[in-house]
């Protein structure tokens, strides 16, 4: 059993460092766990997506919400499916849907799912690239 599941503070601050010291604070709570000692929810890591992208919060860029999260999705400490996460973050950045969109995208990507129901007629058509 993993010892800790994180909320999307912690992300966001190791993501931006924009409040220094809740940012120290959060790298070295992250620390100290051992591999794979905190869960990543999905609902987490989409929620962060959408404060980093929000015009109203951060306003970075898809790419740069990936690049950002990517890091943080490349801590040891981290339990998450990565074999979903990192297809759905590189949907996001490089297409026009919302992050939930692209993680049903990756689920049936990686043969996760056989197919993606949906009345989006683009996000279907994407999943047939």
């Amino acid at each position: 059993m993993q010892g800790a599941v994180v909320d999307t503070n912690i992300l966001i601050r190791i993501a931006t460092g924009d409040i220094p010291k809740q940012a120290r604070a959060a790298s070295q709570l992250i620390r100290t766990y051992g591999p794979g000692g905190i869960i990543l929810p999905e609902a987490v890591l989409a929620e962060a997506v959408f404060v980093l992208n929000s015009k109203q919060n951060y306003n970075l860029s898809r790419a740069q919400v990936r690049d950002c999260l990517k890091e943080i999705l490349g801590l040891e400490q981290l339990s998450c499916d990565r074999t979903i996460l990192d297809p759905a973050l590189k949907f996001f950045a490089t297409t026009k849907f919302d992050f939930v969109d692209c993680l049903a995208l990756a689920y049936v990507k990686a043969g996760r799912a056989q197919k993606l129901l949906s009345f989006d007629t683009e996000l279907l058509s994407a999943n047939h690239k």
